[in-house]
């Protein structure tokens, strides 16, 4: 029999292609003549630049950003063939991430600073996959990053 595997990940605990091959093995165990195809899946949140790297490949662009809490940290966004850049909020500012600082004190202003580094690289052509943050700013932080000045609450 043929399978397909396609899940997403396990937040914070197994990545989509983890979940696969563990699907595959459990399979093949009940089976040890079944193809499994593993297709990793990803919804826009955590594991979506490894799910589009399995798929069509690209290269990985390292930009050092800011997490939520402000910790400088190594983040990665993906370079796909057709010239797009995606940025995956979770690996920014993701809930795995996260300690027990409230959310009020969270920002997503390295997001910011991804976009802003990837358009200084020359890059035009950029995607955001946006899911599971950790932050509820509505952006702004990203927006400030990218050199908004909001005035006031209005």
């Amino acid at each position: 029999m043929r399978w397909v595997l396609a899940p997403d990940s396990f937040k914070g605990s197994l990545s989509a292609q983890a979940v696969a091959q563990a699907m595959a093995c459990g399979i093949r165990r009940a089976d040890e003549a079944a193809q499994c195809d593993l297709l990793p899946m990803a919804d826009g949140g955590e594991g979506t630049l490894a799910a589009l790297a399995a798929a069509v490949g690209g290269t990985w662009l390292h930009v050092p950003v800011h997490h939520a809490e402000g910790e400088l940290k190594p983040s990665a966004a993906l370079l796909l063939p057709d010239g797009t850049v995606v940025v995956e909020v979770a690996r920014i500012v993701g809930l795995p991430d996260v300690t027990d600082s409230s959310v009020l004190t969270r920002t997503s202003s390295g997001v910011g600073e991804m976009l802003a580094a990837l358009l200084q690289a020359g890059h035009r052509r950029l995607a955001v996959a946006l899911g599971g943050s950790c932050t509820n700013d509505g952006g702004v932080g990203c927006l400030a990053a990218l050199g908004v000045h909001l005035r006031d609450a209005a």
